[in-house]
């Protein structure tokens, strides 16, 4: 397997250390800041955006405006890992793009052919991955294949609730294939190595990762609540599997 540049950090917008391990050693600093320049970034964005226009005016109102959101609206506590992997990145792009493409010219087709309309079915698929990114980033991809909407999706139970305009020939099991095997492509893409080690019961060949780490977004007035005790007796409710309408 050949060595990836790995860089472990955590970014917490309270103010907390950057950890980075590589050949060189340990180096230590407060990055806390970074959370929130990238989203105040993002808001100064949607706030001319919405303005339609950039002006100095326009700016100073944004980044009061900005401000006063992040203090208002603290920002909640999310922390994922994950790592580009550039080879795995250009395969995830170009067969979403192919995807797209392919579903587009179904789509078009059902609604001129002859014949029998399309049948349609509602599924829950059960994803593999325990990362709510990866689960997030498996959701839109599905949604934005024409032909797939997301109903409903449960992070607690890892499922997603998908409209299917047409079944085809291959039926759900099909549909759920499909499904599964995009949310692979995008972890092998994007994933942290414990990710991708979890979801191919640890078969990597060993594709570079240009970054990998964990990152943790949290205001500095919210705290983490502990997780609650797990109920472990014979009445304990079982967890859902997936099931076919």
């Amino acid at each position: 397997m050949s060595p990836r540049l790995h860089t472990h950090s955590r970014f917490r917008s309270g103010g907390s250390r950057t950890v980075a391990a590589g050949a060189s050693g340990t180096k230590y600093g407060h990055r806390g800041w970074r959370a929130w320049l990238i989203a105040g970034g993002w808001l100064m964005l949607v706030w001319f955006a919405l303005w339609g226009a950039v002006s100095p005016m326009l700016a100073l109102a944004g980044a009061l405006a900005t401000v006063l959101t992040l203090l208002i609206f603290p920002l909640p506590v999310v922390e994922f890992d994950f790592g580009l992997h550039p080879w795995r990145a250009f395969l995830l792009i170009s067969r979403f793009l192919w995807d797209v493409v392919l579903a587009s010219a179904q789509v078009g087709w059902l609604a001129v052919r002859p014949g029998p309309g399309p049948r349609g079915a509602i599924t829950t698929v059960q994803l593999r991955s325990t990362s709510d990114l990866m689960q997030t980033l498996t959701s839109l991809a599905v949604s934005l294949v024409p032909g797939s909407l997301i109903i409903d999706a449960d992070p607690e139970n890892r499922t997603l609730v998908i409209h299917v305009l047409d079944v085809g020939r291959g039926g759900l099991p099909a549909v759920h294939q499909q499904v599964l095997d995009q949310e692979e492509r995008i972890v092998r893409a994007l994933g942290g190595r414990q990710e991708i080690e979890a979801l191919t019961g640890g078969d990597d060949d060993g594709d570079r990762a240009v970054h990998l780490g964990r990152v943790s977004l949290a205001s500095p007035v919210l705290v983490k609540a502990p997780p609650a005790a797990e109920h472990t007796g014979p009445d304990a409710p079982s967890p859902e599997r997936s099931s076919n309408p």
